[in-house]
């Protein structure tokens, strides 16, 4: 969408990576200045009441069911083995243990991390790469970062 489309007053239907992205950008924003985001958003999106319902359902387009997911998550982080190392708001999966997870929950591994990721639990270092490299002990691995809601 061009600023042209958005001053003319032309609407179109949002694609669903579209929401994704929006849905990201929104999920990410402190939450200080979410108001302020939607604000911006609103020729884009609409007026939107809940920014977390937007996410939920940006990601349902994509064809996850969130609240499974966050259960196949929760019931991931409890097995230790599959755990490299907690923090107080996150857990680090093993990248192998987290692929075979989710494809034994009938999930394809980009799906997982683009909803994780649109509902603001994705930690990253960096714009390209959606795993970080843990150390522990004396080993490095390469481990998908989840933020845990307290």
């Amino acid at each position: 969408m061009n600023l042209n489309e958005l001053t003319s007053g032309m609407t179109r239907q949002l694609e669903s990576k579209e929401r994704l992205t929006i849905a990201r950008l929104i999920a990410t924003t402190p939450e200080s200045r979410v108001a302020v985001v939607l604000k911006l958003l609103e020729p884009i999106i609409g007026n939107v009441e809940s920014p977390e319902e937007y996410c939920t359902e940006a990601v349902s387009d994509i064809g996850v069911d969130t609240e499974y997911l966050i259960d196949t998550i929760k019931e991931l982080a409890s097995d230790e083995t599959a755990v490299v190392k907690r923090d107080i708001d996150k857990v680090y999966i093993r990248l192998s243990s987290f692929k075979e997870a989710m494809t034994d929950a009938g999930i394809t591994y980009r799906e997982a991390l683009d909803a994780l990721e649109a509902m603001g639990m994705l930690e990253r270092d960096s714009e390209r790469c959606r795993t970080l490299a843990t150390r522990k002990d004396k080993s490095v691995a390469r481990c998908v970062c989840v933020k845990v809601k307290s």
